[in-house]
């Protein structure tokens, strides 16, 4: 509107000095000029400052509407990884009903069966705080906020970016490599304070061998079997400090006091033993990509 009302002046002066040029009215030609180049110059601030102000208030207006689309696209995000989770319990549940029925014997489920079950167990324990959070009045629109800040220890695998599963899953294969040697240069200490029997050489040597980064067969390694049972490796006499670092490889926190943390492994054996017999049963013909990873990592 000012610049049209400024165009109209400057139409009426020209028109204005034509006329006074013809006329010789220079006295008050100068007046004149004066008087519409100060309008000019306001009319062209105050648009100016319409421009700025109208400019301010749409950049205002974007960084609010980006602000919402974040909220909106953090909390989808989480009510979608929620479903996705949602969908795994009740898969879960039915594979519990069917092993209730069959007297708990689990030679009755299917490897990929066994599989879920214990994953989501898993997943299930990891987010559950968090998706009773998001219930909480008021301050259950902050819990996905906090939660997606750390999505590795907070959140399940339903909730990540594909990017993110990557990251983390490399993440946990260079953890538990780290600890792998430490573990077998252990057995071998063991095995060389033990010197009762010929066979802790055999142990020694196998040890050494996995150290250096040789492939020991499947003979040598089921000869050693019964040092895991006795009381030299037997699962009920290691120590703490043996303890924590199979803790490392199982991605278990060390920290935990000794008897969890004795429970916690063994929850682990009792699940390997479990996808191993069903594994002997049916073979790996049958797994999906994800199972099979899932059971590589055990």
């Amino acid at each position: 509107m000012a610049m049209q009302s400024f165009r109209r002046a400057t139409r009426c002066f020209n028109l204005y000095y034509r006329s006074s040029t013809n006329c010789h009215f220079y006295g008050l030609h100068q007046r004149t000029f004066s008087h519409v180049g100060v309008v000019g110059t306001v009319y062209n601030r105050l648009d100016c400052r319409q421009a700025n102000f109208s400019t301010s208030s749409i950049n205002g207006t974007r960084s609010g509407d980006s602000r919402i689309q974040k909220f909106r696209k953090v909390i989808n995000s989480f009510v979608s990884g929620s479903k996705q989770l949602g969908k795994d319990v009740k898969l879960m549940f039915e594979i519990q009903r069917k092993l209730k029925n069959n007297a708990f014997n689990w030679d009755s489920l299917k490897t990929e069966e066994i599989i879920h079950l214990h994953q989501t167990r898993k997943d299930l324990l990891k987010s559950l705080p968090v998706v009773v959070g998001f219930f909480i009045p008021f301050l259950g629109y902050a819990v996905p906020f906090v939660a997606f800040l750390y999505p590795k220890q907070l959140l399940s695998h339903h909730y990540w970016q594909p990017h993110q599963r990557r990251k983390f899953e490399l993440q946990d294969v260079r953890r538990r490599q780290k600890h792998h040697l430490p573990i077998v240069r252990e057995i071998g200490r063991l095995a060389l304070s033990y010197k009762a029997s010929r066979r802790s050489k055999d142990l020694m040597s196998t040890s050494v061998k996995v150290v250096n980064k040789q492939h020991p067969s499947n003979e040598e390694l089921l000869s050693m079997a019964e040092f895991f049972k006795g009381e030299l490796l037997g699962f009920d006499h290691l120590p703490r400090y043996h303890l924590k670092k199979l803790s490392h490889v199982w991605l278990i926190s060390p920290w935990l006091p000794k008897p969890v943390l004795r429970a916690r492994l063994k929850h682990v054996l009792k699940s390997i033993k479990k996808e191993d017999a069903a594994l002997k049963r049916e073979g790996l013909e049958n797994l999906q990509e994800e199972q099979l990873k899932a059971v590589s990592k055990h």
